[in-house]
C-alpha cells in the first residue's frame, strides 16, 4: 500500500545515515539485527579519540618543556605563546559559528580539518628550521626571537582548529543524536576523549624511553614530529562529515523507538537467561534429592 511505501522510504532514508557493523560487536549469545551508529557520530567519536590521543601527546608537557629550552630556560615566552591558542580560539569562535550557519557545517569542519593539515605541516616546518643545535642558538638571539614570534602565530592557527573541532563539529554531533539519548552520547563522546587523552603521555614516556630519555631540543622534536602527525591523521576524519545525515525529527523518534526496544530485548534477554539458571538450579537440586533418596 501506499502507507507501506512511504514506511520503506523512510526506514530506508533513515539507514542511509547509519553505519553498519558486524553483530559480535553487540556481544550478545542471542541472535540479533547488525549494530547501527549514525555517519556523524561515528566519525565524532573517531575524531575525539584521535585528537585526544595527538593533543595529550605534543601539546601539554613536551611543547612547554621545548619552549621553555628554546628561551633558555625561562617561564615567560612558554605562557606567552601558549596563551596565544587560547586566545585565538575564543575570538574565532563567534565567526566560526557565523560560518557555519551560513555556509554549512560540515563544509566548515572540511576547512578546519584542511586548516589543521597546514598548521601541522608549518609547524613541523618551523621545527626543522629552528634545527637542534643549542650552541648555535645561544649565539643568534636575532633567530631566537623570531622563532617565539612564528611560533606564537602556528600555535593561533592550532586555536583555531581546535575551535573547530569543539564548535561546528560537536554541534553536527548533538543534531545526529536522538534528543532523549543525547546525554549517553555525549558520554560516549567524553569517554573517548579522556581515554585517549591517558593513552597520550603513556605514548610520550615510550616515546622518549626508546630515545634515550633526553629531554634536549632533538628528542623534544621527535616526540612533536609524532603528535603532529597524528593530528593530520584525525584532520582527515574532518573531510567526511555530512549535514544530510544529522537526525531530523522522525529520525529521532525512529531511533528513540528503536533504543527503547533494544532496552526491552536486553531485559528480556536478561529475565530468560535468569529463568534458565533457576531451572538449572531446581533439576540439579531435585537430582541430588533423588540420588540421596535412593541411596
Amino acid at each position: 500500500s501506499a502507507a507501506d511505501d512511504d514506511d520503506n522510504n523512510t526506514n530506508s532514508t533513515a539507514c542511509s545515515k547509519d553505519m553498519l557493523f558486524p553483530r559480535w560487536i553487540l556481544c550478545r549469545t542471542r541472535p540479533a539485527s547488525r549494530p547501527r551508529m549514525n555517519h556523524n557520530v561515528f566519525l565524532s567519536l573517531l575524531l575525539s579519540g584521535l585528537y585526544g590521543l595527538a593533543d595529550s601527546l605534543w601539546s601539554g608537557t613536551v611543547i612547554a618543556a621545548y619552549l621553555k629550552r628554546l628561551g633558555r630556560e625561562k617561564n615567560g615566552p612558554v605562557g606567552d605563546v601558549e596563551a596565544v591558542s587560547g586566545l585565538a580560539s575564543l575570538f574565532s569562535a563567534l565567526p566560526v559559528g557565523y560560518l557555519a550557519d551560513k555556509c554549512g557545517r560540515d563544509k566548515v569542519i572540511g576547512a578546519g580539518g584542511a586548516l589543521i593539515i597546514v598548521t601541522a605541516v608549518a609547524h613541523a616546518a618551523l621545527l626543522e628550521w629552528i634545527g637542534t643545535d643549542e650552541e648555535a642558538l645561544n649565539h643568534d638571539d636575532g633567530k631566537r626571537e623570531l622563532s617565539f614570534i612564528l611560533f606564537a602565530a602556528v600555535m593561533a592557527l592550532w586555536g583555531i582548529g581546535g575551535g573547530v573541532i569543539n564548535g561546528p563539529s560537536q554541534a553536527l554531533y548533538a543534531d545526529s543524536t536522538p534528543a532523549g539519548s543525547r546525554s549517553v552520547y555525549y558520554m560516549y563522546l567524553f569517554a573517548a576523549y579522556m581515554i585517549s587523552s591517558c593513552l597520550g603521555p603513556l605514548v610520550s614516556i615510550i616515546l622518549f624511553q626508546t630515545l634515550g630519555d633526553e629531554w634536549d631540543l632533538s628528542h623534544l622534536r621527535a616526540v612533536l614530529y609524532v603528535g603532529l602527525g597524528l593530528e593530520g591523521v584525525a584532520a582527515i576524519i574532518m573531510f567526511f562529515f555530512d549535514d544530510e545525515k544529522s537526525l531530523d525529527e522522525e529520525d529521532e523518534s525512529r531511533a528513540n523507538e528503536e533504543t527503547n526496544n533494544d532496552d526491552d530485548e536486553t531485559r528480556m534477554a536478561g529475565s530468560s537467561d535468569l529463568r534458565d539458571i533457576e531451572n538449572t538450579e531446581k533439576s540439579t537440586a531435585q537430582e541430588e534429592s533423588a540420588s540421596d533418596a535412593h541411596t
